[in-house]
Formats: C-alpha cells, structure tokens, sequence
C-alpha cells in the first residue's frame, strides 16, 4: 500500500505530499487494523538501520510497536521507547477515522550522553564524599589562589567557615592570624609541590601544596592539604617512651 492509498483511505490524515517526502521528521502512517503500515523517506532512512528480521523493515518497525501494546496507549502516548541499542521517542496520534500518525525521533545520541552525564555525576558524588570525609583538610584554589572550594576537616583543624573565605584569596586566612603560614604561595611561584611544618595553637600540623595543570602544561589548581599532627606526634612518643622503659628494663635485668 502507498502513501497517496493511505491518504486516501484516511483523507483526515492529511499528509502534504511534499511534506511527507522531504520533511525532517520520520513519520509512519498505520491503519486501524494495524497490519499495514507506510513509511515517509526519513522513516526509511531510520528504520532500515535497525536489523529488523523480514525483507520490509517497516512491517518488522510495525511488530515490534504491536508487541510493545504501545497502540493500546493511544491516543495519549508520548515516550521513549528502546529496540536493542537504539532509544525512540514515539509519539502516536490517532485520527477520528482510526488510523495512526507515528512521529518517530531517534533519541539514541541523547540517551547516551544522558548515560555519561549520570556516571559523572556519580563519579563526582562520590568524589566529595570522600573529601568530606577525610580526616585531612583539604582546600583548592584557582591559578590566581582563590579559594574554590574547603572541606569540613580545614574548617575544623584551622578554625574557620568555609563561607567566609570561598572566592577570596588564601592569603586572608594568615592576615587573619589563623595561620602563621601558608604553603599555596610558594607552589604558585615554583609551580611544584611544597611541604612546610608550622605551629597551630600551640601543636605542629603538616602543610601540603601541589600543583595541577591542564594537557598544554599551564596551571589551573592548586590543592593544598593540612594535617594535624598532634595524634601521629602522641604515638611516636609513646612508642618512643616503650622503646626507653624496655631499653631500662633490660638493662636492669
């Protein structure tokens, strides 16, 4: 059956001919009966690529839609439908003497940059996950040493609001006075990373800076990293002080 037969059968379908044949959408056109179906050029293209079994794609196009019960839905279906790798976003309408429109637009592209945004988003929720959790605090800054971004353990360990301090430069929180001493400076002017020990009301914390770079080599971020060292400090000297009792109980014995 050809077009010109269905537009005939149906005459409410209404189908432009020049539409039809050069249109930008991929439109079907099915009778009440659902056994046959026709295809405009752009539904062709679209179909022919799916390896639908049967010489006529179209009618394989038709089975598959028939399985799904999608023409039980009418006249309100609008969705996404999937046929092995590929995603369809159906539309179906049906006129008042019974045949269907399908509007076909292949969304397969959109669905898998769908997917990739999704696994980003996971990757990255679990990213801050992780920051938030350490033990370490962490901060980063920009090329220019503006704070990005400050998790929970470098506002407890410096004693600061991240909110008073994201956006402005790193170096406020020593004019401030709650450190004697920050490391990011020195990796922004040697562009490598720097260790540096300073005190912190009265107990040693470990300042760690490293650089980040993009692929053609020009610095993008700095990460820097505090670390209390008052716990690590308490072991070695417990560990020191069993090493001397036991060095003096030997010695007695």
């Amino acid at each position: 059956m050809t077009s010109a037969s269905l537009s005939k059968r149906y005459p409410d379908v209404g189908v432009c001919r020049e539409l039809w044949n050069v249109g930008f959408d991929a439109v079907a056109v099915v009778d009440g009966a659902l056994d046959k179906i026709e295809l405009n050029p752009r539904a062709k293209k679209l179909i022919q690529g799916l390896n639908l079994a049967g010489p006529n794609p179209g009618f394989g196009f038709l089975s598959f839609l028939r399985k799904r019960g999608i023409f039980t839905q009418v006249p309100s279906f609008d969705n996404e439908v999937q046929y092995n790798e590929h995603w369809f976003r159906i539309n179906i309408h049906q006129t008042a003497e019974g045949a269907f429109v399908v509007a076909i637009k292949d969304i397969s592209e959109t669905k898998a940059l769908e997917a990739q945004l999704n696994a980003l988003k996971a990757a990255n929720n679990e990213l801050n996950e992780i920051i938030e959790l350490s033990a370490d605090g962490l901060v980063s800054l920009d090329h220019t040493g503006v704070i990005l971004r400050m998790n929970k353990a470098y506002e407890k360990i410096v004693g600061i609001k991240a909110e008073d301090y994201l956006g402005k430069p790193a170096k406020l929180i020593q004019e401030r006075g709650h450190l004697p001493d920050l490391v990011s400076p020195y990796v922004l002017k040697d562009l490598k990373p720097k260790n540096i020990f300073v005190k912190l009301r009265g107990q040693e914390v470990l300042l760690t800076g490293r650089p980040v770079f993009d692929e053609e080599g020009a610095l993008i971020r700095v990460v820097a990293n505090i670390r209390d060292l008052t716990e690590l400090n308490d072991l070695k000297n417990t560990l020191r002080d069993y090493h001397e009792r036991a060095h003096r109980y030997e010695t007695e014995i």
